[in-house]
């Protein structure tokens, strides 16, 4: 990779994180966890940002590099998780209310 494009690639990775960090509104970057078949079964947080942490009350260091339903299981009982799924897998974004209470 020339340094050019290795220079665009870091200035739009700070890009990134800038725009994230400065949102107001709660953001989480992840990997889908799958199962033999293909099928997601949870997601790895990669990522979060500062109103994530404020919205959810979780600290960086306890979300990062966990799985998203050992974090918040009741996700999947509200559809949350399978909507997150749906636009992994249909690459079409989505927009919901939910009310979530606990974990």
């Amino acid at each position: 990779m020339r340094k050019e494009e290795k220079n665009k690639l870091s200035y739009d990775a700070e890009l990134v994180n800038r725009i994230l960090d400065a949102s107001l509104d709660g953001f989480f970057v992840s990997e889908a966890i799958r199962d033999q078949s293909g099928k997601i079964i949870d997601l790895l947080l990669l990522r979060i940002n500062p109103a994530f942490t404020r919205i959810r009350k979780i600290e960086e260091a306890d979300a990062v590099g966990k799985r998203y339903l050992q974090l918040f299981p009741s996700a999947r009982d509200i559809g949350m998780f399978d909507l997150y799924c749906q636009v992994i897998e249909t690459g079409i974004p989505a927009h919901e209310e939910f009310h979530y209470i606990g974990k």
